[in-house]
């Protein structure tokens, strides 16, 4: 591991600088899951935007383009939504993380309570992502393949359990 000492010019004792380490280390992990999944559900978007284009005109094109939109329309809050997103939990945490930065502090309550939160939107985008795939992505590729499109691929996210202490997401 990465050894913790304490700077000794700062007060902060060596129990309290080894927590701080600790919440930046779940803080990371939940902003690479929480980054991988925005990243994923915006390449979606992307190629169901050209699938769309492409279909025009094709036998089973507006079947495709009526598949791929209500997709797209469902992927999307779990990307960008205002909650229990990829998107705004990687904002939080990103900002949790910059008030970490500026000085030995231990975390206060607050703070680990709002990291806990913006993990929980991690969880609750990750099980909404699986509910999309297993939901929704098969009858969507079947449009897709009978309109001579490439389907999308079945992806699985990793879990974030280092973002929350104890693995508890709630």
């Amino acid at each position: 591991g990465l050894p913790v000492k304490t700077d000794q010019r700062s007060s902060i004792s060596q129990s309290a600088l080894a927590e701080q380490a600790q919440f930046g280390q779940r803080m990371m992990a939940g902003m690479r899951a929480s980054f991988r999944g925005f990243h994923l559900i915006r390449r979606w978007v992307a190629v169901l935007k050209t699938d769309e284009e492409q279909a025009k005109g094709r036998p089973y094109g507006a079947q495709a383009i009526a598949a791929a939109e209500a997709f797209a329309k469902k992927a999307g809050p779990i990307a960008t939504g205002p909650r229990n997103s990829f998107g705004i939990a990687n904002r939080g945490l990103g900002r949790h993380l910059e008030d970490m930065e500026f000085g030995d502090l231990r975390p206060t309550p607050s703070d680990l309570a709002a990291g806990a939160a913006d993990c929980h939107y991690i969880h609750a985008a990750l099980a909404a992502f699986e509910q999309l795939q297993s939901s929704s992505l098969s009858s969507l590729n079947a449009a897709l393949t009978r309109a001579h499109l490439q389907p999308l691929p079945t992806t699985a996210l990793p879990p974030a359990p280092a973002c929350w202490s104890g693995g508890d997401a709630h």
